[in-house]
């Protein structure tokens, strides 16, 4: 395989948006239904990083949209589970400035 080809198998590659979190739930989900009928169970995953030596622990936002009520039912504070999603981050303003979450 030479560069040329590498080149044009890179180009070729689809691009996913995959994120993989294992944490725990850092306190009680939040249950909300939309205006569309859409059910979205909102909760914080604190999870840990390591890297250059260094260890920080960071909490991340999770919406779920219309999970089964079984499986929401796991989603207590406390409990530790594997998160398997996209990445998506929503703009809004407050007090005139700009913010996300």
């Amino acid at each position: 395989m030479n560069d040329q080809s590498t080149a044009l198998e890179a180009d070729t590659v689809a691009v996913t948006n995959l994120a993989v979190l294992r944490g725990c739930v850092r306190s009680e989900p939040v249950t909300r239904v939309l205006p569309s009928g859409v059910t979205v169970l909102q909760f914080d995953l604190t999870t840990t990083i390591t890297g250059d030596g260094r260890t920080s622990t960071i909490s991340v936002p999770v919406a779920w949209t219309d999970p089964s009520s079984v499986a929401a039912g796991l989603v207590t504070e406390g409990a530790e589970l594997v998160v398997v999603g996209s990445v998506c981050r929503r703009f809004f303003r407050v007090g005139g400035a700009t913010q996300s979450r």
